[in-house]
Formats: C-alpha cells, structure tokens, sequence
C-alpha cells in the first residue's frame, strides 16, 4: 500500500471555478452549547464548555443549542451579549446592548458571546426564540419550538432574540499561483460541505514582489498550530517560512512575523529543483512532504504538548515515483486540508489537476480507504495564464469564549 502523506496542506480540490458568487454571506460559526443544571432546573449556553467544567461540574452538556457567527463585520448581524445578575446569580442573553438598563439595572455586560443576524438577512437562518416560564422566572432559549413545549408547557413565547445557524459553518480560505500571479478567495463550509457554487470572485492578482527571494514562486503551504498559521514558500530553491496569528477566527496579517530563511534544497533528499512541499496536520502528527524531479518524499514529526517536536522528526520517506499518480507530466502544486473526519487532497500535474478524499479514524489518515483520483481538471478552470506553480488551502478554527 501506498501512503501518499507528501500530498500536504490546503484545498480540498484543485484550485478551480466552480460556480458563482455567494448567495449568502460566507461566516464562520461557533457551537453555542446548552448545559442544564439537574439540582435547580436551570440552563447555562455558552461557546466555551470548559467554562462550565469549572463553574458547574455537576451540570451536563445537552449539546449545541445553535452556531453563533465568530466575528464582526458579517451585513445584518448584531453581538449577542451576555449579562449576570449578581443578586440572583442568573445570566441573561440579549442582542440589545441596554438591556440591563431596561430590565435589570443591577445586572452585569459580561461580554459578547456571539453575533447573531437580524430577520430575514440570511434565508438559511432561523430563529433563536426566548420562552419565559412565569412560575419559576426562568428563561429558555432554542430554535426547536417543540422542545419548549416539551420543558415547559407553560412558558411564554417571547419572540426571537435573533437569528442563528443550525448547522456548523466555516471558511476555506483558497489561494493559487499561476504564471507569477496569486490569486485567493473564500469558499463555505457547512455541515462539513464545501459549497464550491457559493464561493465568492477570485481577487484581484498579486505579485511575488512583496515575497522573499529571488526567482518564480516554486510552491507555496501552510497549516494551522498553535493559534497562528504557519506559511512557507520556496522560491531559487531556498525555503522561506512565517506565522501569523490569529484573533476571533481572522488571519491578522498586518501582525505576521518577518519571513526567515529556512533550507535549501541541497539539504533535503533528492535531486534537482523544488516542484512543491506541503505540511499538513492529522491529530497530533505534522505531516510533511515534497517532490523533487518527479520523486516525492515525507515525513512525520511528533505534537507533544501542544508543540512540534522537530527533534523527534522521522527520517524523510521515498522516493515515490510519480508514475503510481494519475495524469502525465512533471509534478506541480498539491494540497491537503482536513476538514471533520476527512482529508481532503489535490494535486496538479503537467497541466490536469485530480483530487481525493481519505477518512481519519482515532487521529490518523486511512489510506487504504480512500477514495480514487478524481479528475482530470483542466488548467482554464482558473484564471491567469500560465502553468499552475502552487496552491493551498486553510481554515481557522474559531475562537471560544466571551468577547469584551
């Protein structure tokens, strides 16, 4: 059996056009999770579970009640703040920021734990109704009217407190180089599926100018540790990498580290020039890869308390001969980026691009389950003109927790 780990980070197809620009907004979710407290009958939500760990060991996790948006900015959304009464010890869940002004002036903001859209601003939100139980003065939130009713026959519909996501949502960020232009944009994950006919327009190109070294852009990968992405590039045959955190689900480039030299190609296994690498991670493993003259090589390196171990790196892996791939031609771009319990791969070669998919099972790829090559794509499925040199893929896991 062949492994192919050296298929490393990024899309989960070929960069390509499938289809046109979004028909909703492209955001990012957070799980909004409901945990019931069987001593006195009450229910706590919150986007951080550990939260309750602490606070409520005895109370039990009834799963996601709804999916939040993770951050500012989407058209028709509004925070969604959480308040504390500290004479009661109750909390309280608006998306009007004077509520406690309004209704309980003794009450605390203790912060945003969310954004939630208003009526009709997206067709596949529904509403996040708030029911009132006069008899205990509690307050129950859902988007399942029946299990109201089901809890408390005798609540009180009070109306939407705003509107939600009932099913995870999440953002391929998607970039690609092609006769020394990149191009990116934003596809939508939901349930897990990526919507390629709502993605939105390829931006405008950008050149390697801003990018260090000399010479075309060889390849280009990233994934994501540690709560920043970590990118690398190869341009002359030497490998340059940086990170760049992350705050709220949103890459802040403007605070990226400088770039830094990494190897040269010499010191790898292998001859002739860099085609492309790529690192990708599958539960507490970085993967990682790269083809030179049509010959792939891989390794794995050790997560061991949150940090990668490079000490206890394994010895680089092949060669591969790319003849066991499908298409003709030299190697070019390659990419692979796990989305739930999948990893997603992809490849160009001469100028036809292929792509697969292979379950993760307990932390690791099965690769003797995965699915065959799918393709050929051709090379007018992207814009620009010129051969596919890199693409890649990733997405941000959202934050948790209050924001202030």
């Amino acid at each position: 059996m062949v492994c192919l780990c050296m298929l490393g980070t990024g899309a989960p197809a070929p960069a390509q056009n499938r289809g046109a620009a979004a028909t909703e907004p492209i955001v990012q979710t957070m799980p909004f999770y409901r945990f019931y407290d069987p001593v006195n009958g009450g229910h706590f939500w919150t986007t951080n579970p550990a939260e309750m760990t602490k606070a409520c060991a005895r109370c039990r996790k009834e799963g996601p009640a709804c999916h939040l948006i993770t951050t500012a900015g989407t058209p028709g959304s509004m925070p969604y703040y959480r308040f504390y009464d500290p004479v009661g010890g109750g909390h309280f869940w608006s998306a009007d920021p004077e509520w406690q002004q309004k209704a309980c002036k003794r009450c605390r903001k203790e912060g945003i734990a969310g954004w939630v859209l208003h009526k009709d601003v997206v067709a596949s939100a529904v509403p996040f109704n708030r029911y009132y139980n006069e008899s205990s003065g509690k307050h129950f939130w859902t988007v399942n009217d029946s299990e109201a009713r089901n809890a408390c026959g005798t609540c009180r519909l009070e109306g939407p407190a705003g509107f939600v996501f009932t099913e995870p949502r999440d953002i391929l960020h998607q970039s690609y180089w092609r006769g020394g232009k990149g191009r990116s944009r934003k596809v939508p994950i939901v349930g897990g599926r990526i919507l390629w006919d709502q993605a939105s327009p390829w931006s405008q190109p950008i050149t390697t100018a801003k990018l260090p070294g000399k010479g075309p852009l060889q390849s280009l990968s990233s994934y994501w540790h540690g709560g920043a992405l970590h990118q690398s590039i190869w341009r002359g045959n030497q490998g340059w990498y940086r990170t760049v955190p992350a705050e709220n689900g949103a890459v802040d480039w403007k605070r990226a580290s400088a770039w830094k030299r990494s190897v040269q190609v010499s010191a790898l296994p292998g001859h002739g020039d860099m085609q492309n690498n790529a690192d990708y991670i599958v539960g507490n493993t970085l993967y990682q890869g790269y083809w030179r003259s049509n010959q792939g090589w891989s390794r794995t390196v050790p997560i061991r308390n949150g940090k990668v171990d490079w000490q206890a790196a394994s010895e680089w892996s092949g060669p591969l001969d790319a003849a066991k791939l499908p298409g003709a031609g030299d190697m070019r771009s390659l990419d692979s980026l796990v989305i739930g319990d999948t990893l997603h791969q992809a490849f160009w070669r001469g100028s036809q691009g292929w792509s697969r998919t292979v379950p993760v099972r307990n932390g690791a790829p099965e690769w003797g389950n995965a699915s065959k090559w799918s393709g050929p794509l051709a090379p007018n499925a992207v814009p620009g003109k010129g051969a596919l040199q890199a693409q890649v893929g990733f997405v941000v896991p959202p934050s948790v927790g209050l924001r202030k």
